[in-house]
């Protein structure tokens, strides 16, 4: 009963059991359209080719597969080594067709589900070793472990990913890295497994050995993509380097923008002071103080920094017919460092900017901005018209920019910003309106 199943099910609930735990890992990635379909219709042909190559590789060798048996032919490891291999190149073949994520992220997913795998199934080797009387209440035993502690792992994944924040963020930073580490730790455990347990000379204090090298291997695995946060930290500031030269870039070319508007404007008051002195009239003296009134924003809310950036988005606002509202308390916000709130005000305007100007009605190209004291705590809410729905992504709008890679540095910057002075910032968007606000905590600045 015992051989039969090593035999001809063992194989094929591998891959079960590897797929269960990449949908696990997987949990909060993107699914492709009939996910369920997708997933469970190639995971039922990825059994039937496993059964199919047990076949093949009986008929090739004229020797059962013995999933975990011995065998005198190396040749016969090897053969196993490359069927386990298909096996799992298989797994992220069927995550591929399932899921909308990149190539890298799919294979940290598999390596992870295969070293929790390779936990568990090791763990179970060594409760193996524990004699058990009778084939019946043997199998039955091996049963029990097998899919008991199987069960056990797969609640310890889902808990542990929860924990962690979500799939998504376990594979951001150090992704080539990471990839390379686990993958070579896979395979090396894949075809040292092979051949230890191919082995009829082996010992119980080796069969010990090998079950605790291959458990110590996979966490290692699985510690890497869950505990090792630094090296990411070092990627996430990197983002901010390159966040903020893009808005540098994107501030010269605001300020060429600004120069050029104010020159036009230069000429056109030029010819219509010299028209005023031949024919003055109300409709042309209506005309000039319109002129003049895109330089009456000298915006004063006691911190230098917002005068200037207000002053900027002021003028662009008027360059694309867009209405800003602000009521800002600047000294309330004196306890961020400069570059924080150059920082902070620019992104959140400068979206709200690109919200807003994809609206032709002109009564909804509106941003409202407020920054006011309420208690110990600094409120700042900014509120705009959406042009379309806003898909959200770990409580933060997605980019609607083509390639998200470059993109949507801006609510990043924002956020850790905020967790910078300890504060909160909660995101909206529903019935048509964009909502931010920011909550920071006085007696802690």
């Amino acid at each position: 009963m015992i051989e039969f199943y090593n035999s001809w099910i063992a194989t094929p609930m591998f891959l079960l059991e590897l797929l269960l735990l990449e949908a696990i890992f997987s949990v909060t990635l993107v699914k492709r359209p009939y996910w369920f379909i997708r997933f469970f219709g190639l995971a039922l042909g990825g059994l039937v080719i496993s059964f199919w190559m047990e076949v093949c590789y009986q008929l090739i060798t004229g020797n059962p597969f013995g999933y975990g048996e011995q065998s005198e032919f190396l040749e016969m490891s090897i053969a196993k080594f490359i069927f386990f291999i298909v096996i799992y190149l298989m797994s992220i073949g069927i995550l591929w067709f399932s899921y909308r994520e990149p190539v890298a992220n799919l294979i940290l997913v598999s390596c992870g589900a295969y070293a929790m795998q390779h936990i568990v199934y090791n763990v179970y080797l060594l409760l193996d070793l524990v004699p058990i009387e009778g084939e019946l209440n043997a199998f039955i035993y091996m049963l029990g472990v097998q899919y008991g502690l199987m069960l056990f792992g797969c609640l310890f994944v889902y808990f542990l990913v929860r924990h962690r924040g979500g799939s998504q963020s376990l594979y951001r930073g150090n992704r080539r890295r990471k990839i390379i580490l686990s993958f070579v730790v896979i395979v090396t455990c894949i075809l040292l497994s092979r051949l230890a347990n191919d082995d009829p000379e082996r010992g119980r204090l080796a069969y010990l050995a090998e079950s605790l090298y291959a458990i110590t291997a996979c966490t290692l695995i699985l510690f890497f993509q869950f505990s090792l946060q630094e090296s990411d930290l070092v990627h996430a500031q990197v983002d901010t380097y390159k966040e903020l030269l893009h808005q540098e870039r994107e501030q010269y070319k605001l300020s060429k923008k600004n120069i050029e508007l104010i020159n036009i404007k230069c000429h056109d008051l030029k010819h219509q002071i010299a028209a005023l002195r031949q024919n003055a009239s109300e409709e042309s003296i209506s005309e000039i103080e319109k002129a003049v009134m895109i330089y009456d924003t000298s915006i004063k809310t006691g911190n230098d920094v917002l005068d200037v950036l207000l002053r900027e988005k002021a003028l662009q606002c008027e360059a694309e017919h867009i209405t800003l509202t602000c009521m800002v308390q600047g000294e309330l916000v004196a306890f961020m460092d400069t570059m924080d709130i150059y920082s902070l005000f620019g992104n959140l305007l400068s979206n709200a900017i690109e919200s807003v100007r994809k609206l032709e009605e002109p009564d909804n190209r509106i941003i409202t901005l407020n920054a006011r004291k309420i208690g110990n705590m600094v409120s700042l809410h900014e509120e705009n018209y959406l042009a379309a729905p806003l898909t959200m992504v770990d409580g933060l709008p997605e980019t609607t920019k083509k390639n998200k890679d470059d993109h949507g540095f801006g609510m990043r910057s924002m956020q850790r910003t905020t967790e910078k002075y300890h504060g909160e910032m909660k995101v909206s968007a529903k019935n048509g309106k964009f909502a931010i606000d920011f909550i920071f905590p006085l007696e802690q600045q």
